[in-house]
């Protein structure tokens, strides 16, 4: 069993145990300087982490104003589209009407023509016999002329 030696006391190393404690202060130096890069990775990745939200919170916002901006934009072209349907709806609407009374129209003017052609073919019926002249400004019926001619 070894013995610790007293505080304070000197103790003399020999051969094996110098080089023992030069082995074993070289292995703390290293593990020294393991944990030492070990602490500087461990800043340089918060950093970098803190960066990198920093960020990521940068590219989240500018994801949601051009998520909203193209909802707005949606919500516009809908309205829009909106719109024109019922602008088609009304114009077919009109469109319709204007058929309908085109068509009740073409009837009146056709019945009108009836009507009229009836009569010019009754007056002409009636006024067969007569010819009419036309002498200067005034209009001679041939039966008062063959009457004065009589």
């Amino acid at each position: 069993m070894t013995r610790m030696p007293e505080q304070g006391s000197t103790v003399v190393l020999g051969e094996a145990e110098k080089r023992a404690s030069s082995k074993a202060f070289a292995l703390l130096s290293q593990i020294k300087y393991v944990l030492d890069m070990n602490n500087r990775t461990m800043e340089f990745v918060a950093e970098v982490e803190g960066q990198l939200e920093e960020y990521f919170r940068k590219i989240g916002e500018e994801v949601r104003r051009k998520q909203e901006n193209i909802r707005a934009e949606f919500d516009n072209l809908t309205e829009t589209k909106k719109k024109i349907e019922r602008l088609i709806e009304m114009t077919d609407h009109e469109l319709e009407e204007v058929r309908t009374r085109g068509v009740k129209l073409e009837r009146f003017y056709i019945a009108n023509l009836h009507t009229l052609n009836t009569f010019l073919a009754e007056e002409l019926t009636k006024q067969e016999a007569r010819v009419f002249i036309l002498d200067g400004y005034h209009v001679v019926d041939e039966h008062e002329n063959t009457m004065e001619s009589s």
